[in-house]
């Protein structure tokens, strides 16, 4: 028997673009927020299609802010979300609803979570305190400005803009907008405070690598704006092709062998320092981090927080972490250009390169972190075979630095310390997003380190 259809509301905070009012159903009973339903899986973050439903359903022209919540069962696909948007254009109310009062419509609603995501937009909108961390994409006015922008700056290179400015992703630590133009796509990506570097260091990357980096149109390294021509292509996660897996990790690693002589120009372009000499500090840090384990997490859906005997094993693993860190040191291996976040979902196959994309999280560290991710958010083709065969493919490049069994034990030794890696780097995450919307990464570092207690894999 076939699974039911995945079933999502999406609860609709629809401010009025002049005043002070708010959207509310006019249905018989209690007020409640606009909505619409959904029967395909998606992220939260990948907001197209929602913007869309709202235009179809409600005829209003919209963007995404943010995500105030999402409880979605992961298995069933059934549960609900809130979204605060901003609306363009016109303010006529759609049937089956009216403006009401923003400061009153909290208390009409009789859904609790949705009395609580209203009032907290009413404390806002009436002169309250906003947090500091909030990204600059999820403030009303900037779809507008920035929309402007990618126009002067794509007309500027010769290209005509043939269409709306669509809104592609949003979350708290970037967004994506799309232009379509007679040339083809183009895409805007910031990165906001988390991440304010990206945009330098991609287009530093470029210069070096065009062939494995986008096509770059234009910079505001001031925003973290970087606007770039459509890659094209598939991506490899989409592939079933273990050559072309192997292809893409074998053009990587030698990205990163060219990168070992330019780690001074890399650090001034913006990755990060990464390097080994302070993973010591870091390890200890991370190990010290009980809320990050532990996340007051309220979605009854989800059960991602370490228990108490986890976070004790977890730290039990202290030792074991800093020798790996002398053993990688002693290495011969050099430090270089790592990517942070290398998947298959990251990589485009064009038919003639692999380009690679997303350098949010480019640093400077040891090049065998970068595995973990590539084997680990992507099933590779071919199971454990597969899993194998990429691992060879990768270290191959790297035999002129060392005999391949050497090699095994450097990946041996970096692997549990690529899971403190990105627990270091979700934990940044956390720091740097506004409180109120750090569900979203609550249940990463919990994942990562069950990984560590599974033994890096």
């Amino acid at each position: 028997m076939a699974a039911p259809p995945p079933r999502i509301t999406n609860f609709l905070i629809l401010p009025h673009p002049r005043e002070p009012r708010i959207l509310l159903t006019e249905d018989a009973g209690p007020p409640s927020l606009p909505s619409v339903e959904e029967t395909e899986r998606r992220h939260w973050a990948n907001v197209a299609p929602l913007v869309g439903l709202v235009k179809e359903r409600l005829g209003l022209r919209a963007t995404v802010l943010r995500c105030g919540r999402s409880r979605v069962d992961r298995g069933a696909g059934v549960g609900t979300r809130i979204y605060v948007m901003e609306i363009h254009g016109g303010a006529e109310a759609p049937p089956g609803t009216r403006w009401g009062d923003g400061s009153g419509a909290a208390e009409s609603l009789a859904d609790p979570d949705l009395r609580s995501a209203v009032a907290a937009w009413s404390a806002e909108r009436s002169g309250g305190r906003i947090d500091e961390n909030r990204q600059a994409w999820a403030h009303p006015g900037w779809f507008a400005t920035t929309s402007r922008w990618m126009r002067r700056e794509i007309v500027a290179r010769g290209m005509t803009v043939t269409g709306a400015i669509q809104q592609v992703r949003a979350w708290t630590i970037s967004s994506v907008l799309k232009a379509p133009t007679a040339s083809g796509d183009v895409f805007l990506k910031t990165s906001g405070t988390t991440f304010p570097s990206e945009a330098r260091v991609t287009l530093a990357l470029a210069r070096v690598f065009p062939w494995r980096l986008p096509g770059i149109v234009a910079v505001d390294p001031a925003r973290s704006q970087l606007l770039m021509r459509d890659l094209g292509g598939t991506r490899l996660d989409r592939s079933a092709d273990l050559g072309q897996w192997k292809a893409a990790l074998r053009a990587y690693a030698g990205m990163q062998i060219q990168s070992i002589g330019a780690i001074d120009d890399l650090l001034a372009a913006g990755c990060q320092n990464r390097r080994l000499a302070g993973l010591h500090d870091r390890i200890d840090a991370d190990l010290a981090d009980t809320a990050a384990m532990m996340p007051d997490d309220p979605d009854p859906l989800t059960a991602d927080a370490l228990t108490e005997e986890e976070v004790d094993r977890v730290r039990s693993q202290a030792g074991r972490l800093h020798d790996a860190v002398d053993t990688l040191a002693r290495g011969p291996v050099p430090e270089t250009l790592d990517h942070g976040d290398l998947h298959a979902g990251n990589i485009v196959e064009t038919g003639s390169t692999m380009r690679i994309f997303d350098w949010s999280d480019a640093c400077i560290g040891h090049p065998f972190f970068s595995l973990l991710t590539f084997l680990d958010f992507h099933a590779p083709p071919g199971g454990a075979g597969g899993r194998q065969a990429l691992e060879t493919a990768y270290l191959e490049p790297w035999t002129s630095f060392a005999p391949m069994p050497a090699l095994r034990d450097a990946l041996a030794a970096a692997t549990p310390l690529a899971v403190m890696h990105q627990v270091s780097s979700y934990r940044h995450i956390l720091r740097t997003v506004e409180p109120a919307l750090r569900w979203e990464w609550a249940s990463v570092v919990p994942y990562f380190l069950r990984m560590l207690l599974r033994g890096g894999r």
